[in-house]
């Protein structure tokens, strides 16, 4: 009884650790995998870099080489006592053309031990003009 009842303690600690892999599944540059005919992964990461300044890392890669690709739009918000509070208002994104992939970086100069997130919305146009937006929030990063 004892050896079954460490084999069931043993097999739902690995199916918590495999559960906790999937959710973190992020890649290096934070774009996830997603179930859409137009993206196949999209993602921001959030860097703190010293000063209060975060550098954003914005990536997505389409399931093919599209007319359009790219963040057409972001926000920068703070947590504060009432919840996250918008602090840059709607900031223009960056959009390739004729690409499978894009990738770009921006930097916010924000108060260092603030914590803070971006919203933002990517954009996908296909050859055909058929066209999908997809918006996301990012993780939370603490200005150092």
């Amino acid at each position: 009884m004892k050896r079954f009842l460490i084999f069931v303690l043993t097999a739902t600690l690995l199916l918590c650790l495999g559960t906790a892999a999937l959710a973190e599944s992020e890649d290096a540059t934070g774009a996830e995998p997603r179930n859409s005919s137009f993206f196949s992964r999209y993602g921001t990461s959030l860097t703190p870099t010293g000063s209060g300044n975060v550098t954003l890392t914005f990536s997505c890669t389409a399931t093919g080489v599209v007319s359009q690709l790219g963040v057409s739009g972001y926000t920068v918000q703070r947590l504060d006592d009432s919840g996250w509070t918008d602090v840059t208002g709607l900031l223009p994104g960056s959009m390739a053309s004729n690409t499978s992939n894009h990738s770009f970086s921006k930097n916010f100069h924000g108060v260092a031990g603030e914590k803070y997130r971006v919203t933002y919305t990517f954009f996908c146009v296909k050859s055909d003009g058929t066209s999908e937006s997809k918006f996301h929030t990012s993780g939370t990063v603490t200005a150092k």
